[in-house]
């Protein structure tokens, strides 16, 4: 099976409903509240990681349609044969959104364990607050390496720009401004990493960048696995 197959097979158009599906039926049946499924999709996490994560990147740079544009990359190990590719794209997109603040450290999680204790919102409202990642918007499409890597370089050239002219935002936010001095040249070293280490790959995108929904990137290359995650929402 093709890779744009599974990505398209594992969250169709209703991605955010069918990663909730697979938590609650498979990974978090157990669970009798939200504060558990936490706690146990935090465990899970980690022994996930453990098996296949890498190595993982995020920045942000001034934003081209809204007001970051927000890049975390992760590359994987592939999945042992015969793969369960569903529950392993699930499983590697939670491990890129879970890379967030306040859900990886040990505070971060003991607040968020605490705050969903003896509610059942996962399952009354089919919705865990991550799951808007999913939305899908603009469809799937198939792109060849080269398309996929000048595709992201030219968000960072149309960012880079627009941020040279505006020479308003770098004099009245100093703070703002700093931070962009580290982060465009951040943003470039993961692009370049990215096109020293993705050899040969299918890749597919699901959305395209204008809108406020995440734009997912999956990249299946012969030894590993990557996933870009971007967002440029207001």
């Amino acid at each position: 099976m093709r890779l744009k197959e599974c990505v398209e097979q594992a969250f169709g158009e209703d991605g955010h409903s069918r990663v909730m599906q697979f938590l609650l039926d498979r990974e978090l049946a157990d669970c009798q509240d939200d504060g558990e499924r936490w706690r146990s999709l935090f465990e899970k996490s980690d022994r996930w990681k453990r098996s296949f994560f890498l190595w993982s990147e995020d920045t942000y740079i001034d934003g081209i349609t809204g007001w970051h544009l927000d890049i975390c990359v992760g590359r994987f190990r592939l999945p042992p044969e015969p793969a369960d590719w569903l529950a392993y794209l699930y499983r590697m997109s939670l491990l890129l959104i879970l890379r967030d603040d306040h859900y990886a450290t040990a505070e971060g999680r003991r607040r968020v364990i605490e705050h969903a204790s003896h509610s059942s919102q996962w399952k009354d409202d089919y919705s865990c607050g991550f799951d808007i990642e999913y939305f899908l918007e603009s469809g799937y499409a198939e792109l060849t390496r080269t398309e996929w890597l000048e595709e992201l370089n030219g968000f960072w050239r149309t960012s880079w720009e627009r941020w040279q002219k505006d020479g308003d935002q770098r004099t009245n936010n100093p703070e703002y401004a700093a931070a962009m001095k580290v982060n465009y040249p951040q943003f470039k070293t993961i692009l370049e990493r990215l096109e020293r280490e993705a050899g040969a790959c299918q890749v597919v995108r699901m959305n395209r960048h204008g809108g406020d929904e995440t734009v997912w990137y999956f990249a299946k290359a012969e030894d590993s696995f990557f996933l870009i995650a971007l967002s440029d929402a207001m």
